[in-house]
């Protein structure tokens, strides 16, 4: 299957790897930090401020506010982690922007990754797909966005969709096994 990749896609496939491994592996050093720093407000208080108030108990020492609020912050902690983690990482195969297209809908993408396998700018010799842009910065989003409100691009719904059939399951198969057949056939049945 990897013989298939170009030099470029197969550049592409190692860096993205390295680039999921690498985010990974910070995401998890940051939550295990923010567990290390926020273990000692974990620790349950034996009774909260108003029980130790009502049982005259002052050698208890009442539960802080944050003690109280650490496990929804944890888990807050946790989902922004999580969050980064995901927005870093560029998308392998432009399964997104297809999705889109199947729905007849055109695409704006970040010009890197997945979507410069599926999506077609305007100016190519295949009608277009989508729009993209240069850098992951809100002016460059905007700009893609205005271009696309513009209206000097067309985007037919009918070739949306059919450009995202030609990613098909049953078309992907046949392929394969039309690649597989020749370079066995080509080894001589091996």
């Amino acid at each position: 299957m990897l013989a298939l990749a170009s030099p470029d896609q197969w550049e592409q496939i190692t860096r993205s790897s390295r680039t999921a491994g690498v985010t990974l592996f910070v995401a998890y050093v940051l939550w295990e930090f923010f567990k290390y720093a926020t273990d000692p407000y974990m620790a349950r208080k034996p009774k909260d401020a108003a029980a130790a108030i009502l049982d005259g108990d002052a050698s208890t020492t009442p539960a802080s506010r944050l003690s109280t609020m650490m496990p929804l912050l944890r888990v807050a902690g946790a989902i922004l982690i999580v969050f980064i983690a995901v927005m870093i990482a560029l998308e392998d195969f432009g399964i997104t922007p297809l999705e889109a297209m199947a729905a007849g809908r055109p695409v704006i993408a970040f010009g890197r990754g997945g979507a410069l396998e599926t999506v077609v700018p305007p100016g190519g010799a295949e009608p277009p797909t989508g729009l993209f842009f240069a850098d992951q910065t809100v002016d460059a989003l905007v700009d893609g966005i205005r271009r696309f409100e513009s209206g000097q691009y067309r985007f037919e719904p009918k070739t949306l969709r059919l450009r995202a059939a030609a990613f098909d399951r049953a078309l992907f198969k046949e392929r394969i096994h039309a690649y597989l057949t020749a370079k066995l056939a080509e080894h001589g049945g091996c």
